[in-house]
């Protein structure tokens, strides 16, 4: 686990809350409408920031909903160290900022999906508004809308987006989103090599939403290529032979290592043993279906792509495979997506 630098944290979650000015608060209406997805939550947020909590207090406990005064929901304040600012012109090394959670005051308790959750000496990015004066999370109450980081702290980080608070409902949100990639897969100091391979499913799930799928792939294969952590390159591996086409060259570089764990060294096995087959029966799916009829969604890989830019990006990676009938059935869909390959250029033959 990392080691939080410049101060040990004695801070406590605080249980009761303070009963304060209960003068009504808004909460947000989209909240108990469709969940927010990660490419709302980010187009929402003047703010983004991975920052280190110090303490997550309770300033008030059942404040009624203005526009639903039944519902009670409790204020919290978060108080956290600011390491990287991939939104906002955030200057400070130290920022607190509001959200509000269900109060357990309402009668009949709470039956809907994970509250906003946090705890100090958690890191983790952080989506944020400017709302009355003060910062408060761009989405609370139903959601834990906040991301986990378990790959360390990324030091000198470089921003893609332009320090431009003004303005960042004009972009696009591609170079926030790249960079939240980056920070969930790319290892910095102090990581934790456990929790990285227990939720590298997760994170490389929500780098696909926020970044695409092709750049996701590349950071996996980073980390299948990092010879100093055996057992989480080869469980980045295992992802990618299974998740993304095209992409499972690394196996066999595992199949055989005595130094993998058993149970490891079982899946990869188990993985190139079923490779033919999986390859196989996407070449057959291919061959009956047209490829605006998504043939990349028969492979049972997911997320499937539900768009032409989601099947582009899925042709794009099968480029890579071994078999060279893949890369042809690859080429042959780009050009019917009017989309022009170099590769392609050259038969499969590369």
């Amino acid at each position: 686990m990392f080691k939080p630098a410049g101060w040990v944290f004695g801070a406590v979650v605080v249980v009761l809350c303070g009963c304060g000015n209960q003068r009504p608060h808004d909460f947000y209406d989209f909240d108990f409408g469709k969940p927010v997805d990660y490419p709302q939550l980010i187009f929402r947020s003047s703010t983004i920031l991975v920052g280190t909590v110090r303490s997550v207090v309770c300033i008030q406990n059942g404040v009624p909903a203005r526009r639903q005064p039944e519902l009670l929901l409790d204020q919290m304040r978060v108080s956290l160290d600011v390491e990287n600012v991939l939104r906002g012109n955030v200057r400070q090394s130290r920022l607190e900022f509001d959200f509000f959670t269900y109060s357990l005051s309402n009668k009949g308790g709470y039956t809907g999906p994970g509250r906003y959750r946090v705890e100090a000496g958690e890191r983790r990015i952080f989506f944020l508004t400017w709302d009355d004066g003060v910062y408060r999370s761009a989405a609370d109450v139903r959601g834990d809308y906040s991301l986990r980081v378990w790959s360390g702290l990324h030091r000198n980080f470089v921003r893609s987006e332009p320090p431009d608070e003004e303005n960042f409902f004009h972009s696009d949100s591609a170079g926030v989103g790249n960079d939240i990639a980056t920070i969930l897969l790319q290892l910095g100091e102090d990581y934790s090599r456990e929790a990285m391979i227990g939720w590298l499913e997760m994170q490389q799930y929500v780098a696909s939403v926020v970044s695409g799928r092709v750049r996701t792939a590349g950071l996996l294969r980073q980390l299948a290529a990092n010879s100093a952590e055996l057992e989480l390159s080869a469980a980045a591996c295992l992802i990618l032979a299974g998740q993304f086409p095209g992409q499972d060259a690394c196996l066999a570089k595992y199949a055989e290592d005595q130094l993998l764990p058993a149970e490891l060294r079982r899946k990869v096995r188990e993985m190139v043993a079923g490779r033919d087959e999986r390859k196989l029966n996407v070449i057959r799916w291919a061959k009956r279906h047209p490829v605006f009829g998504g043939f990349i969604a028969g492979s049972k890989m997911t997320p499937f792509p539900d768009s032409v830019a989601g099947l582009q990006a899925e042709l794009t990676l099968m480029l890579d495979d071994s078999d060279r009938e893949m890369r042809l059935l690859a080429c042959e869909g780009l050009r019917q997506l009017a989309e022009p390959e170099p590769r392609c250029q050259a038969g499969g033959r590369w």
